[in-house]
């Protein structure tokens, strides 16, 4: 935790409270390995289970300063149902945390996107409805609802190999032209993404890894330092001048201004070639980021429409690169 805050990094932890391999529980149920059931399924180790759950938490959530996230492997089983009684505990020392997967009825929730590849699905909504499914493991649909009522945006979590979750994982590591479109696919959708670092036995990570993220930062800069032109605005529709010596277009950065919600359901996106609009683009979530990539094009203006809102669209960010 020292050395996270001494870089700049916001800590966090990880809590598994859905499972112990040493006690043989895995939901508060029982583990079937090698032919063998292991682990109690009787009320009482349930209890037990929940009250070590308890102990351990409290540990990590009161001795190490205040933490940014949470991360819950496999959610937390609601304690009418058998699982620890979290919230207490989170309120009182952690009550700023985001938490991932973490119990429905707390107020600063992630949600799953439904795969460890790094790639949400579209339309993702930083919204959901007032509950979630599996005891906080996900949204009851892994979109989101652009009505819910409830503030549980998307988190994107991924290795940076194929199951290389640990350091003992053997493997390559994904491609940077995978990566990059894994960006598009998470950031690009609304999302954060969480790419996984193993550290060794050592503390330390990889030579050969510390490269690849090193990398794929200066490709996600490279790729947006060419902004050709910018605007902002309210209302139903925006445009932008493309200067004239800037070449083709083939990006877009939408955002909107999210401190005002989702507001935009339905949109185009249009180009002006010579003198006929061309639709190169239409889509629903925009949120927080949406990028659109799409075939180079020499337009003179590009122009997005709002078909469909909730109220009246405020643009944070309508930006063209080319690269």
């Amino acid at each position: 935790m020292t050395s996270a805050r001494k870089y700049g990094l916001e800590p966090g932890l990880y809590a598994s409270v859905s499972g112990n391999g040493f006690l043989g529980v895995d939901n508060l149920g029982r583990v079937f390995v090698k032919g063998c059931w292991l682990g109690d399924p009787s009320p009482e180790s349930k209890k037990r289970y929940a009250k070590i759950c308890e102990r351990m938490t409290e540990e990590l959530w009161s001795r190490y300063g205040e933490l940014f996230e949470i991360w819950f492997d496999g959610g937390a089983l609601a304690p009418e149902k058998g699982g620890p009684d979290l919230m207490p505990l989170i309120e009182k020392h952690q009550p700023n945390a985001l938490l991932f997967q973490g119990p429905p009825e707390a107020k600063n929730l992630i949600r799953w996107v439904g795969n460890e590849r790094g790639v949400a699905p579209y339309p993702c909504w930083a919204t959901g409805s007032d509950g979630t499914a599996d005891d906080g493991m996900k949204e009851m649909q892994y979109n989101g609802n652009p009505d819910g009522g409830r503030w549980i945006p998307g988190e994107c979590d991924v290795p940076l190999g194929r199951n290389r979750w640990f350091c003992y994982n053997k493997g390559p590591n994904w491609t940077m032209d995978y990566l990059m479109n894994m960006y598009d696919r998470s950031v690009g959708r609304n999302c954060n993404l969480l790419l996984n670092a193993a550290p060794q036995p050592d503390g330390l990570i990889l030579e050969s890894e510390m490269k690849t993220y090193a990398e794929f930062g200066r490709r996600i800069k490279g790729r947006y330092a060419n902004r050709l032109v910018a605007a902002e605005g309210e209302g139903d529709r925006l445009e932008l001048a493309i200067p004239k010596d800037s070449g083709p277009v083939n990006q877009v950065i939408l955002a909107e201004r999210i401190e005002q919600g989702e507001r935009i359901r339905k949109f185009d996106l249009e180009a002006l070639v010579g003198t006929e609009w061309k639709k190169l683009y239409s889509g629903t979530c925009i949120g927080h980021k949406h990028i659109v990539r799409f075939d180079k094009v020499a337009a003179s203006r590009l122009r997005l429409s709002v078909a469909a809102s909730a109220a009246k669209p405020l643009i944070r960010d309508f930006s063209a690169y080319c690269n």
